[in-house]
């Protein structure tokens, strides 16, 4: 059997999942939803074979194990996306299960590269591949958005952790999370005096000792 072209997307609006389906078509392929009052396992079951299911980040299905075992059980790669004020749910469960992400609205290139990415497909390249200089954003929830040299797009979020008040220490640390929109998670330890830093400089540099 050929690989499947179709894309499930879920989305809690109707119309943004319509307006995501647009661009999915202009990616070649086929968006296809979910019924009204239908369970996102539910319409996995009927519409399989699927290629990828695209998850709004605010639906339950995001936050549900089930939803997503289902999808492995189907051999169905999952994205997740959601409006950029939803940055940080978007980077937790992006990074949670290793899986490719893009913000609303998308470009044709954002949503390549997770369905790419998704699916295996490495052969598609970025439109805008290499730039001179990285740029980074800060979204209205505190999130991060890193877009490095290389053309790749980074969601970054803070674990904080208190220093060891027992031996008399206020230091304060924090684990700061990178994760790519291919679905690429790295982690690095950094000081209290680096918790504030947000330049495109000094993401990069803590990104090039991530692990």
């Amino acid at each position: 059997m050929p690989p499947s072209n179709r894309i499930l997307i879920l989305g809690r609006e109707p119309v943004v999942a319509a307006l995501v389906g647009i661009l999915v078509e202009g990616a070649d392929k086929i968006p296809v939803y979910a019924n009204p009052g239908e369970t996102a396992t539910e319409a996995i079951e009927r519409l399989r074979p699927l290629a990828v299911v695209l998850v709004d980040a605010t639906i339950d299905a995001a936050q549900s194990d089930l939803f997503f075992a289902v999808a492995a059980r189907h051999g169905i790669r999952s994205v997740v996306f959601g409006a950029v004020t939803s940055a940080r749910a978007i980077a937790e469960i992006a990074a949670a299960r290793g899986i490719p992400w893009f913000t609303l609205p998308p470009t044709v290139d954002e949503l390549s590269v997770a369905l790419s990415a998704a699916t295996g497909e490495r052969g598609e390249a970025r439109t805008g591949e290499r730039r001179a200089t990285a740029d980074a954003t800060v979204a209205s929830d505190g999130t991060r958005i890193l877009h490095d040299r290389a053309g790749r797009r980074w969601m970054i979020y803070d674990r904080r952790a208190t220093g060891d008040r027992r031996a008399g220490s206020e230091e304060r640390s924090a684990t700061r999370i990178f994760v790519s929109d291919s679905g690429e998670r790295r982690q690095c330890e950094i000081s209290s005096t680096e918790l504030e830093d947000g330049s495109a400089s000094d993401l990069e540099t803590q990104l090039e000792r991530a692990t």
